[in-house]
């Protein structure tokens, strides 16, 4: 092969690698349109979507302006009179927070005791049970806060025993103590926190209630019925007319748990369900045995809780439990 016959192939070549890179550019091409196409036909759908959903949004506000307008005046019906739609008035509408006023008082007359209260066991700051605190001090109580060493050396001088939600176990030593105190006639309160489902089991808690017969069922309560302000606040009542109901209405207990063994001495409404089983039923949220009361919601010794309901009652009564 010659050198013009070798230039005329390469020639060729070229020129058929032009045009296949040509064809492949134009198709490329078709497919960029197509694809763009498809695209601005999608865009178009949405803005579409878009306007349908905002023309129903703008008829749902036109339709609530109209209500609020309907709830706020009077509608003619003929005759000269009119129709107020209650239903839409404002105060229907807003829920209305609840009440919080009242004072915590413990019987005068009582002689000056002293109270312990735990704070060696994890259990919350003592500022979170302030109300009960300021209540003991107020009323000419000794508090005395156990942080170290043996609670046997401060209950032996002592008339009651706060724990309050502890975190860690109790050792056998204290156990005893504890148990000896209860049985000659020295009062304990247990206030537990409600653990919701898969939380930690608040052991410490357990083996100071199961050593007096008590317990806490797991879970929280609600009632989606009657409530005070949030679901979680449910309504407990007064059981039986004794010291620890005495002057109390109702209750305001906030994600409490039951309480099991022991004197009820207030329940929930019949419409309250507990969240580990989602069971309607009353149940007991306070419950006594001989020395020791159990509660199954320390919110309510709170500064958060402590003037909702009757619970500054409550706690005025709790005091007087713990130094009579």
């Amino acid at each position: 092969m010659d050198r013009n016959e070798l230039k005329q192939r390469v020639d060729d070549i070229r020129s058929t690698v032009a045009a296949r890179i040509a064809e492949y550019k134009q198709r490329v091409d078709d497919i960029g349109s197509a694809v763009a196409a498809r695209i601005a036909e999608y865009v178009t759908l949405d803005q579409r979507a878009i306007k349908r959903r905002l023309g129903v949004v703008a008829g749902i506000l036109l339709v609530a302006g109209v209500l609020a307008v309907v709830g706020s005046a009077s509608i003619p019906v003929g005759g000269g009179e009119s129709v107020t739609v209650e239903s839409h008035q404002p105060e229907a509408i807003l829920a209305e927070p609840p009440a919080e006023n009242g004072t915590i008082s413990v019987n005068s007359s009582i002689p000056r005791q002293t109270v312990v209260i735990d704070q060696k066991h994890q259990n919350p700051a003592i500022s979170q049970s302030s109300p009960l605190v300021e209540g003991l001090v107020a009323a000419d109580h000794d508090v005395t806060i156990h942080k170290s060493g043996s609670i046997e050396e401060k209950l032996d001088t002592a008339d009651g025993l706060v724990v309050i939600a502890p975190k860690k176990t109790y050792s056998e030593e204290s156990l005893d103590s504890i148990r000896e105190f209860a049985a000659t006639g020295g009062n304990v309160l247990l206030a537990s926190d409600p653990k919701r489902v898969g939380a930690k089991a608040n052991t410490g808690m357990t083996q100071l209630a199961s050593e007096q017969g008590l317990g806490f069922e797991s879970g929280y309560l609600y009632n989606m019925e009657t409530y005070n302000t949030n679901h979680q606040n449910v309504y407990a009542s007064p059981v039986d007319n004794g010291s620890l109901t005495d002057g109390v209405d109702r209750l305001t207990v906030a994600t409490g748990h039951p309480v099991i063994g022991g004197s009820g001495a207030y329940e929930t409404e019949s419409t309250t369900v507990l969240s580990t089983t989602e069971r309607e039923d009353s149940y007991t949220v306070v419950a006594q045995r001989g020395t020791v009361v159990a509660v199954g919601d320390r919110s309510l010794l709170t500064s958060e809780y402590a003037y909702n309901s009757d619970n500054n009652v409550f706690i005025g009564n709790l005091i007087e439990f713990l130094v009579s």
